[in-house]
């Protein structure tokens, strides 16, 4: 009989472990190499005729040449970007500490205008999570693969992708509206618009005083969901900039 309990507590015990490196594989990030992308460049392209803020779903293809070095980017500014990425996202879909995975580059937006981007992605269990950031917005891109997500209406897919990844007020959730469009490209039907959760439109005053998560630009195909996400808190803008867009973040080379 004592025999019987010991072999009933190791098989507890075995069964624990098992159902804890499950959990832990699934909620551990890991790197995704450079040469793989989430979106076409042709998509992109079509994407970005819809409008600038649908412009950063493609990883940089130029990391070898544009990547900045550690030394250049501020440590102020690797702070400013974690925190964002907390603030919007879920613990448990992003690396303890995001600022080790964050990589500088200085991307080419319209014409001359460069603009200074920390960008990291990786995979947490079957999901591949793709975050660049410019200083004024996170730009968040989550290859979802989860047939118990995927829904045949996309406003359900949507939410149901903001319910399990991002940090959404729980009692905001059920206030989520979107305006959308689609095209199709390559036979697909993109969706593409805006998601607004308890925010006036038509109010100047919410526009100023806004919080991340009020109104977001997004696209999707039904599996992938964008999201940019203004990075505000609450209180207006102090200043104005001459030239409108992401500031410049990083220090010049050799300083």
């Amino acid at each position: 009989m004592k025999r019987t309990r010991c072999l009933a507590g190791f098989l507890l015990a075995a069964v624990a472990t098992l159902q804890g490196y499950a959990l832990s594989s699934l909620t551990t990030p890991t790197r995704i190499g450079d040469d793989v992308q989430f979106v076409s460049d042709g998509l992109q392209a079509a994407l970005k005729l819809r409008g600038l803020e649908y412009a950063d779903a493609t990883w940089p293809g130029n990391l070898n040449t544009d990547k900045v070095d550690v030394n250049q980017i501020p440590a102020e500014v690797i702070a400013e970007t974690t925190k964002w990425i907390r603030i919007i996202m879920k613990s448990e879909y992003i690396p303890k500490e995001p600022s080790e995975w964050l990589l500088g580059i200085r991307k080419p937006l319209e014409k001359d205008y460069i603009a200074d981007y920390l960008v990291m992605r990786y995979s947490v269990g079957p999901h591949r999570i793709q975050i660049q950031e410019n200083g004024m917005a996170v730009c968040l891109l989550i290859d979802v693969n989860d047939p118990n997500l995927w829904r045949t209406k996309v406003e359900n897919f949507l939410a149901a992708t903001v319910r399990k990844f991002l940090n959404y007020p729980e009692d905001k959730l059920s206030k989520l509206t979107f305006k959308l469009d689609s095209f199709i490209y390559d036979g697909q039907t993109i969706f593409y618009g805006t998601m607004d959760c308890d925010f006036d439109f038509e109010s100047s005053e919410a526009w100023d005083k806004r919080v991340w998560w009020n109104h977001t630009y997004v696209w999707t195909d039904g599996k992938r969901a964008y999201f940019s996400l203004v990075e505000m808190h609450g209180k207006p803008v102090e200043g104005t900039q001459a030239r409108p867009g992401p500031v410049r973040r990083f220090h010049k080379k050799g300083k």
